[in-house]
């Protein structure tokens, strides 16, 4: 008799313990759809926030851009040997990825600042990360406050970017439009001219 009242025990005790997981389970497939939804709504305000945030950091920084004034007149010189014109690379990388495009649009001003960085012997003791030679470029009397402003705003961006999905063709074009802005300014002989 005491076996058959531990075994009621144990199977009651048992039940009692898978109840909540249970019904739990059976509420979770009952209303999947309408949790779906939910969730789906959360990532979309996640994105949504993003988007807000990237598209504010371009008008901050067209608005930078247009308090610029016009880039110095020198020969003009060549910064790449590429077989590919940097508008057709650009083209083909926002049908593919609109965030390799601003990547790849950042990484002419980056080559152009480290050009400058060598010639002003920033890099000889051990290469500065961008942020510095952006800062140490600007304390040159050539560049005004208002690009460097622009450069770190295009450098948040293009970091933006990196981590995202969520970047649209409409914002790369925006930044490309920005880095060709900025470039005319970013040349390593302005510093023969002092």
């Amino acid at each position: 008799m005491s076996l058959q009242v531990n075994e009621l025990e144990f199977v009651a005790s048992m039940t009692g313990s898978l109840a909540w997981p249970l019904a739990a389970t059976i509420i979770a497939f009952a209303f999947r759809g309408q949790i779906k939804s939910v969730f789906n709504r959360l990532d979309e305000f996640g994105f949504g926030e993003w988007r807000l945030k990237l598209r504010r950091d371009l008008k901050e920084a067209e608005q930078v851009a247009e308090a610029l004034p016009p880039p110095p007149q020198l020969p003009v010189i060549e910064f790449q040997t590429s077989s590919r014109s940097d508008e057709n690379r650009f083209e083909d990388l926002l049908m593919i990825s609109p965030s390799a495009a601003i990547l790849d649009s950042w990484r002419t001003i980056e080559d152009r600042l480290m050009a400058m960085a060598e010639r002003l012997h920033l890099n000889d003791d051990r290469p500065l990360p961008i942020h510095k030679v952006i800062e140490e470029i600007g304390k040159n009397r050539l560049f005004p406050s208002s690009l460097v402003s622009l450069l770190h705003e295009l450098r948040q961006i293009r970091n933006s970017a990196a981590h995202s999905s969520e970047v649209t063709p409409e914002d790369a074009l925006r930044f490309k439009r920005l880095s060709d802005r900025v470039t005319p300014f970013l040349r390593p002989d302005l510093f023969n001219q002092n």
